[in-house]
């Protein structure tokens, strides 16, 4: 009988110490929820965001969890022996006051998505009326925090490159390189083969281009599957010796493979809209900023590589950070470890230092550092790896902000105002740009929708939540304004956003 209680007694302290942990944890995480806190540290900055993610975008889902857990911990008695349980208990109703604030500013994201609505139809203000807290599926979608693609059929791990490529980069990365230059294809199952659809280019982020796969896929792919419209997720060689711009390459090689083969399988090859978040958002960007750009098309610079409309969700859209947008040194980061110019040049450096040496040269100091400067101008802008202009060139050939020409297609830029990870500054200075550069091109200023979510930290669009599910309503409706508008008309609300389970 001693043992049993001593045994009981252990686990108690142990389900009394996992509660007070997990109080903690769940109180800070909340306040850091609200306030978007970042570090001068990359890394911490991305578990911050994760986690703020969970908190904000699934706080009745953690108030159920902790009721839970307080129903179990006073079950078993654990509760009423336990004073820090029971202090603990008092704290988590604090913690639950936040999670309340967070669940209500992302069910304001509702009035930012109604204004938008407006603009494409105000005589059908009525008729576009976004669900709200009365509504059944606005709860079912709200309890589950997962989707994904279905009464579609999945086309999976289709090669686009050609033989010789394919050779090339198995010599270049090894053969593991053979599965990340495939894409899958979404048809819906009411799209007959051969049929002329919009199609919809998904482009992955993760890790700062060198991470995540073409699987993981927004709630946007699964709700435009719903309307119908071919989807295809793309990958792209993430760990590539050559480092960037090897991604945005691969990225065109899909785009060039689409638009020949897309037809096939439902889609229509002169409509296609590329989209994309995080890293995946700035290669979206860039793929469609740089349309027919031989520097990117090697082996196929006489395919034309245009695409009609661009949609960004938190991306990365300046690499250069003069203004000073990023929290960490994102240039830097950028540099040594997705474009690999520092290693190549410590390459460089050794094997002049090693031919030296065979000729009977002195050796170079290798302890020894050098010194930069910081700047607000882009003539002398601060290039972290070294003050080379080649650098601070290579990072404004590469940020789609520097990249915006007269002729650049239609773009929405979904953004959250509290992402540390690509600070809101940055899709504000483009949004602007855009809308100056663009303003007598092709379609004006209506070329560019901006929607500027509230509370949105930096993967606030991966879980069903009020503020995903809004913004993924307003990225159809645009999809379908722009895109097949005159042919069916702005979506009805009840057909949209009916993801599964």
């Amino acid at each position: 009988m001693g043992l049993l209680q001593l045994y009981w007694s252990i686990l108690r302290s142990m389900w009394a110490a996992s509660y007070a942990l997990a109080s903690i944890l769940t109180l800070t995480m909340t306040w850091v929820a609200i306030r978007g806190t970042a570090t001068r540290s990359h890394t911490i900055n991305l578990i911050l965001s994760l986690l703020s993610d969970q908190l904000s975008e699934l706080p009745i889902s953690i108030m159920i969890l902790d009721a839970c857990y307080y129903t179990w911990l006073t079950a078993t008695g654990t509760f009423q022996q336990s004073p820090l349980v029971r202090f603990f208990y008092y704290i988590n109703i604090i913690t639950a006051v936040g999670l309340i604030y967070l669940f209500k500013r992302a069910f304001e994201v509702r009035d930012v998505i109604h204004k938008h609505l407006e603009q494409y139809s105000k005589e059908r203000r009525e008729e576009i009326d976004l669900p709200g807290l009365t509504s059944p599926r606005f709860w079912q979608q709200l309890l589950n925090p997962f989707h994904s693609p279905y009464n579609t059929t999945l086309y999976p791990n289709i090669p686009y490159w050609t033989p010789e490529e394919q050779l090339t980069a198995v010599a270049t990365d090894g053969w593991r390189a053979s599965a990340d230059i495939t894409l899958d294809i979404y048809r819906p199952n009411e799209v007959a083969m051969g049929s002329d659809r919009p199609v919809l280019i998904y482009i992955h982020g993760g890790g700062s281009w060198t991470k995540g796969s073409k699987r993981i896929t927004g709630p946007l792919v699964t709700e435009m599957l719903n309307q119908e419209w071919v989807v295809v997720s793309i990958d792209y060689r993430r760990s590539s010796r050559a480092g960037y711009p090897t991604q945005l390459i691969d990225c065109k090689r899909a785009l060039r493979w689409i638009k020949a083969e897309i037809d096939v399988f439902g889609g229509n090859p002169n409509n296609l809209v590329v989209a994309g978040d995080s890293s995946g958002g700035h290669l979206a960007a860039m793929l469609a900023l740089t349309p027919n750009q031989p520097a990117y098309q090697p082996g196929f610079e006489d395919v034309d590589t245009t695409v009609q409309g661009c949609i960004a969700q938190t991306a990365i859209l300046d690499l250069t950070d003069i203004q000073g947008y990023y929290h960490d040194d994102q240039r830097t980061r950028f540099l040594r470890t997705v474009a690999k110019r520092g290693e190549a040049e410590k390459e460089k450096k050794e094997e002049k230092e090693k031919k030296k040496q065979e000729d009977g040269w002195p050796t170079a100091n290798t302890t020894s550092t050098s010194t930069t400067t910081t700047t607000t101008t882009v003539e002398d802008a601060p290039t972290c790896i070294s003050t080379s202009p080649e650098d601070l060139k290579f990072l404004m050939e590469h940020s789609p902000l520097h990249r915006i020409t007269a002729e650049a297609p239609p773009f929405l830029v979904i953004h959250g105002d509290l992402d540390t990870i690509a600070p809101v500054g940055m899709a504000r200075a483009f949004v602007d740009h855009f809308r100056r550069v663009v303003r007598g091109g092709v379609g004006g200023q209506q070329a560019m929708t901006y929607l500027e979510i509230p509370g949105g930290h930096h993967l606030f669009g991966l879980l069903s939540s009020p503020r995903t599910w809004y913004a993924t309503i307003a990225a159809a409706h645009w999809l379908e304004h722009h895109f097949e508008g005159r042919e069916r008309g702005l979506a009805k609300n009840e057909d949209i956003v009916q993801w599964g389970w």
